[in-house]
């Protein structure tokens, strides 16, 4: 009994390490493992027990001296987020109260909006780690009391042995500090688990108050403010001074610079800044030399290889777009010192200054104005000094005028000008006053560009579509522009600022959101042209079997590139005129309406997606096959049956999965197939069982493989070859040039003739032919080989075979063996051989017999001869 006591407690010492390690280990941070990996040797040692609850105690130890560490930052960190609260509140009661009064402009409100947006993100940040933080606090206190209590469980087992340990002082003295170590560690964590928990409070608290405040402003005071604020009138001499302090601002620029400039060079700054880091300066430098040889290095073959392009190419899109390469690796250095000088002041560290951006914006402006100047120049050239677009000269050079100062306008107002306003000197309203009078500017000039004399002949020669040119379009297209520009300005003329700059940046920025769709359009019809198009694309110069595939690839994608961009522009248009993207879900509420058939509600939204996810399907089912037969089949040594069978397979296994997944985007859910399954059963049983014989058969025929693709059959009869195995028939051609189609369960119950099971190989064909009775036999046995071995189609291994075969009624019959390399060569050896055996056989002199009777006459005695009865005489039968 003491023995069996003794060794009766051995099993238990490895699970309490385990959960003394485990313990330990999560309350120090570290991997449950590492405690067991180091202790490992002791797991058989009950000697080590107090070692190891000595280990566990001091790990214990550290951790309740970390958490009371963190406790006071805590604490500290839940007084700021008390008081940020009442700061919060405050300002938000004085939000409130103006908006209660009408006492905050449209400016002040999106101030405030904006404010409220950023303290929203900034304090879910927050509460998301914090978050976190308290549920991995509240993790590790039930791991650490459950261990707990699997320790104290342990020691009960281990008190009802007689193992000598038992009885240990040392071990009982080291468990019990063990033990109030974890108690003391359940109460410090439970202490800052509280301290954090208030602090998720306050900031939910926090977060629920700004979304109520930001909700209220956005949704009732902006709304109204935002109308009052569009028919606010000011009046003239207001406006005419607000125009006048931006001259003034202006014209202020240069002298601004210069007394910059010469203020650098006295005060030392620009010296210091040097000597500071010239290091990093001389580093830089040399990156710019080096960035300065490899753009030469690389731009003039580049440039010969354009060269040669552009010789090649007649379509006006392409020389457009490698006109714009062109230029821009002309440009290249100076794209390339832009990207430097953004890269030099983000290493120095003053790229959020404002006078480092303003320099960057400086260098980017003149930049693209180079290239937009030069693109300009090269496309209105004219026709006589080889323009790329074929424009007359005058015409070219007229709208090349205009469009430089336009395009110079327009870069420098938003590259230059807006983003640096305040280092400038404008004030916001200013600058949004400078913004709209430009946009103005433009979009009457623009206006003007659109007269029927000068724009209908330069629109004849750009790659726009047909409608485009339509006289009926371009009609309405003025009316509507000149109806706009028009509200423009008298918005502006009476005094009405918000609207006319609402009106002018909605307007402007339409024109440009929809010029740039129609670049991006002709850029991704180019590149599509280039790649897929049957007759100049790449792929299909490189596959030249598949052009259908292609065609409808390019039509497909072109169509597609064409609605993405025609609704991002919309979207964006929409958002200029201030109605953002997030409002649209009330024009689109229908979608979602539909009756409900059971589980299942019918919405044009799941029925779309689910006809999305069908097409989907078949198309990826298609560019999969296509896949396999350009790429996979030909670096395989497989037969056609063996591709189709794969590539049929392949085929029905999408299907499978796209209808399950068409299914569940329906809302019927996958759980319920086996109703379906039931359901199906009993239709077998009523009345499908051919549907799914031949459709089981055609599982067959493709796996099994009886038949193939492209075998020679022949079927009662009729000799052709099989064109396609579908679910539930065969497509089978007769050499007639019809088509038979066969049920899939007929050619597995039926007799069939295969000439190709083998493959296409060697195969006998078998001749009959007669001759008469005084011709030689062994003179026509010696011709008929001559005939056959004289054929091409006939293989001299196996040799051709003669056989006297029998005595016929009025011939010899003779059989011919002939041995044929593919059995496609049948029929026409058979005429050949036919035709020579006749030919031969007539100039050598052999009969070839035909079915003949002799006719033997005998004379009749007058009393042999039967009587002929009188005329009048009637005979019944």
């Amino acid at each position: 009994m003491r023995k069996s006591g003794r060794y009766g407690f051995l099993p238990v010492v490895p699970a309490f390490i385990l959960v003394l390690a485990l313990t330990t280990g999560l309350q120090a941070g570290e991997k449950p493992d590492e405690p067991s990996a180091r202790t490992g040797t002791s797991a058989t040692s009950p000697e080590k027990l107090p070692d190891i609850l000595a280990e566990g105690a001091s790990k214990l130890q550290n951790s309740i001296t970390a958490l009371r560490q963190q406790q006071e930052p805590a604490k500290q960190m839940l007084e700021g987020l008390v008081k940020e609260k009442e700061e919060l509140q405050a300002w938000i009661a004085a939000l409130n109260a103006s908006m209660a009064v009408n006492d905050l402009t449209l400016a002040k409100a999106r101030e405030a909006l904006k404010a409220l947006i950023g303290h929203e993100e900034q304090t879910g940040a927050r509460l998301k780690g914090l978050a976190g933080e308290e549920d991995a606090l509240r993790q590790k206190i039930e791991e650490h009391a459950a261990a707990l209590l699997s320790v104290e469980a342990l020691m009960a087992e281990l008190a009802k042995t007689d193992h000598p340990l038992r009885k240990s002082k040392e071990l009982e003295k080291i468990y019990r500090a063990y033990r109030q170590l974890g108690q003391e560690y359940d109460k410090a964590a439970k202490a800052h688990q509280g301290i954090v928990g208030k602090s998720v409070e306050n900031l939910q608290s926090s977060m629920t108050l700004l979304a109520e405040t930001r909700t209220k402003l956005e949704q009732d005071y902006l709304q109204k403010a935002l109308k009052g604020e569009l028919l606010k009138r000011q009046t003239f001499q207001h406006r005419l001074l607000e125009i006048g302090q931006i001259a003034l601002t202006l014209a202020a620029l240069p002298g601004k610079a210069y007394a910059w400039l010469v203020e650098m060079g006295r005060s030392g700054v620009l010296f210091s800044f040097v000597q500071e880091n010239w290091t990093n300066l001389t580093g830089l430098f040399l990156f710019l030399v080096l960035l300065s040889a490899a753009t030469v290095r690389l731009k003039k073959p580049a440039l010969l290889r354009l060269v040669g392009w552009e010789e090649r190419l007649t379509e006006l899109g392409l020389r457009v777009l490698l006109t714009i390469v062109s230029v821009s690796l002309k440009r290249l250095f100076s794209l390339g010192f832009v990207i430097w000088l953004y890269v030099a002041f983000w290493s120095l560290g003053i790229l959020s200054h404002k006078v480092a951006w303003l320099v960057w914006s400086l260098a980017a402006s003149l930049v693209a104005l180079r290239i937009v100047l030069n693109v300009l120049h090269q496309c209105l050239a004219g026709e006589e000094a080889g323009g790329v677009l074929p424009v007359p000269g005058d015409l070219a050079r007229f709208f090349r005028r205009h469009l430089s100062f336009m395009a110079i306008f327009a870069v420098l107002l938003h590259i230059s000008i807006l983003p640096n306003s305040e280092i400038l000197g404008f004030t916001p309203e200013g600058a949004n006053s400078l913004r709209s009078l430009v946009q103005v500017v433009l979009l009457g000039w623009a206006l003007w560009l659109m007269r029927p004399n000068h724009f209908d002949p330069f629109l004849s020669v750009l790659p726009v579509p047909a409608f485009v040119k339509n006289k009926g379009f371009l009609r309405a297209l003025r009316v509507a522009a000149f109806l706009v520009f028009a509200f423009v300005v008298v918005a502006g003329l009476l005094g009405m600022k918000f609207l006319f700059e609402y009106a002018a940046q909605g307007a402007y920025f339409t024109v440009v959101v929809l010029a740039l769709a129609w670049i991006l359009g002709e850029g991704a019809h180019t590149i599509l042209r280039l790649t897929l198009h049957p007759k100049m694309g790449l792929l299909a110069r490189r596959f030249p079997r598949r052009d259908q595939l292609f065609l409808n690839s390019y039509r497909f994608l072109t169509r597609a590139v064409r609605v993405l961009l025609a609704c991002v522009a919309l979207l964006v248009a929409l958002n200029a005129w201030g109605v953002p993207a997030d409002r649209l879900g009330w024009a689109f509420r229908w979608l979602g309406w539909g009756p409900s058939v059971g589980p299942v509600r019918l919405t044009p939204v799941s029925i779309g997606l689910t006809a999305l996810v069908i097409f989907l399907g078949f198309r990826l089912s298609r560019v999969l096959r296509a896949f396999m037969e350009l790429k996979f089949f030909p670096a395989k040594d497989w037969d056609s049956g063996i591709k189709y069978t794969v590539s049929t397979s392949m085929h029905y296994v999408i299907l499978v999965l796209t209808a399950l997944i068409a299914l569940n985007t329906l809302g019927i859910s996958l759980t319920n197939l086996a109703l379906v399954a039931g359901g199906l059963g009993v239709g077998i049983g009523f009345g499908l069982q051919n549907i799914v014989s031949n459709f089981l058969s055609g599982l067959i025929l493709l796996f099994e493989r009886p038949v193939k693709v492209g075998d020679m059959l022949v079927i009662d009869g009729h000799w052709g070859t099989v064109k396609e195995i579908r679910v539930r028939s065969t497509i089978f051609q007769t050499f007639d040039r019809y088509f038979l189609i066969i049920p899939n369960s007929e050619l597995i119950s039926g007799k069939i003739i295969n000439w190709t099971y083998g493959g296409w190989g060697i195969n006998r064909l078998t001749l009959k032919v007669g001759v008469s009775y005084s011709s030689d036999p062994f003179k026509v046995t010696r011709i008929l080989e001559e005939i056959c071995r004289a054929n091409p189609r006939v293989l001299d291994d196996p040799p051709p075979q003669i056989f006297f075969e029998a005595y016929g009624d009025s011939s010899l019959n003779f059989n011919i063996w002939v041995y044929l390399a593919t059995p496609g060569s049948r029929i026409p050896a058979t005429h050949e051989l036919n035709s020579a055996i006749f030919e031969v056989f007539q100039a050598q002199g052999v009969e070839i017999p035909f079915p003949q009777r002799d006719l033997h006459v005998r004379s009749w005695s007058r009393e042999a001869a039967p009587a002929r009865p009188a005329r009048g005489d009637k005979h019944s039968e």
